[in-house]
């Protein structure tokens, strides 16, 4: 699988062609992602395509002359594709003004109405990863992304049609971003990670995740002159190396043997020690303990339920098997 151009960008008309129906891909700065996903809407998904940008404020400001995301694509390719703004969307037009496409912003994608998308093939999702500088509240966005996908897709697979295919791009910001965390993924990643893989495949829930960590783009651009000045830090590590900014804490593994299952939360399992007041978080799921998902409303209801485990973890009596452990705990509490 080459997930590169021989140009060194990515290569999203394989990525597009891949049959699974949910592809999550996150790399460096530049390298690609949004000219390679905007091009193969207008040309390969002509008229079929929703192109989708986290916030109304984000499609607001490139549904205008001055901020028009194809202006690179219209100098290399003398074509003249534009975006015009309409009320909760806007449209994606070729020089002639046929509208060949839409887009969508997930904040307000529940007050478009009326709309009809049977024809749509593909949704192009761009930076669904926010900068940290300028995270905006999306309230259950995991569950505001599935809702979005429904509206689109609708009943297209029981009438013998293939799925909708959702690709979502983004640079490696926040490890611990809304869907990563409310979709269940971020144990994959992790671990994929550590594993030294750039891809993972999950056939049975339709998912495919790509980290571009091996962009011959990023490579080149650690020799020019902002990343030399940047350093090593958080910005080439985003830009660059496409590690996700994140506060990680010394591991220490224990023999699951020792303690029982309290609850289920997201991904983690909280154990308590049998005999001592200790706990432990896992990602290993035993036992039948309460369970809760990564929403919204049952991550308060979790948090009502179990606020003395920010008490022990304060006094230092819960242990984690692994640093990713310890973040989501934090996250699932709101402490991070």
């Amino acid at each position: 699988m080459n997930l590169f151009l021989e140009n060194g960008y990515v290569n999203v008309p394989m990525i597009n062609s891949l049959p699974y129906p949910f592809i999550f891909c996150w790399g460096g700065r530049a390298t690609g992602k949004t000219y390679g996903a905007l091009w193969e809407d207008v040309t390969t998904y002509r008229g079929k395509f929703v192109h989708m940008r986290r916030t109304q404020t984000e499609l607001d400001l490139i549904a205008s002359s001055a901020l028009n995301p194809f202006a690179k694509i219209n100098e290399d390719k003398g074509t003249n594709y534009n975006v015009q703004p309409m009320k909760n969307m806007a449209s994606v037009r070729d020089g002639n003004g046929d509208q060949i496409g839409v887009m969508l912003a997930l904040s307000t994608c529940a007050n478009v109405r009326g709309w009809d998308a049977s024809n749509v093939e593909l949704i192009s999702y761009d930076e669904f990863i926010p900068e940290y500088h300028k995270r905006s509240s999306i309230k259950n966005e995991h569950l505001a992304l599935l809702n979005c996908y429904e509206s689109i897709n609708r009943n297209r697979e029981l009438q013998g049609k293939t799925p909708v295919k959702l690709r979502c791009y983004a640079n490696s910001n926040d490890f611990f971003n809304p869907l990563f965390v409310g979709l269940n993924l971020i144990t994959k990643i992790e671990k994929m990670q550590s594993a030294g893989k750039y891809t993972y495949i999950d056939s049975e829930r339709g998912y495919m995740l790509i980290d571009l960590g091996e962009s011959p783009i990023s490579q080149k651009k650690a020799k020019t002159a902002l990343y030399k000045f940047a350093g090593d830090g958080d910005f080439a590590n985003m830009a660059i190396e496409n590690r996700f900014k994140n506060d990680l804490f010394p591991p220490r593994p224990r023999p699951i043997r020792e303690y029982k299952p309290v609850v289920h939360v997201g991904e983690l399992t909280i154990y308590k020690h049998k005999s001592a007041n200790r706990y432990y978080c896992s990602d290993h799921n035993s036992g039948n303990p309460p369970e809760y998902t990564a929403s919204d409303t049952e991550l308060k209801m979790f948090r009502f339920a179990y606020g003395h485990l920010v008490s022990a973890y304060y006094r230092g009596a819960i242990d984690f098997e692994r640093t990713i452990q310890q973040v989501l705990f934090l996250r699932y509490f709101a402490l991070l």
